[in-house]
């Protein structure tokens, strides 16, 4: 995806931004029950519209819960791509990067689901 300048509150494209923005869906088309025909498309016209309406306008549409586990994920993300790989985990971590942002979303829930179930099973030993 193209770099996007979205800032906290509302700003109009320039003349040379205009381009950058040749991708986007011409007409909104409904697939699957979904706008636009992927999730490529879907992304980019997320960021056009928050560059036009600002962060500050685009936290009120929803229950700020929602934006507080989203910010709280992306944490996670960064942390987790900041962290060196070692192990067996050299290998399969560049694979895990290929994948989709929501795959990746699933696959580290699923592996968050996994580590908690096994730390409620361990039983503590007592020194």
């Amino acid at each position: 995806m193209k770099d996007l300048d979205i800032r906290l509150w509302d700003r109009s494209w320039t003349a040379e931004e205009m381009s950058r923005h040749d991708g986007l869906p011409g007409c909104i088309e409904m697939s699957g029950g979904k706008l636009c025909l992927d999730e490529e498309q879907r992304l980019a016209l997320l960021g056009a519209l928050l560059e036009h309406v600002g962060t500050a306008c685009a936290v009120r549409l929803g229950p700020i819960n929602a934006w507080v586990d989203a910010i709280e994920q992306r944490l996670e993300d960064l942390a987790w791509d900041g962290m060196p790989a070692v192990g067996d985990e050299q290998f399969w971590r560049p694979a895990t990067q290929r994948l989709s942002f929501r795959r990746q979303l699933e696959l580290r829930a699923a592996v968050k689901q996994l580590y908690e179930r096994s730390r409620q099973r361990r039983p503590r030993r007592h020194r």
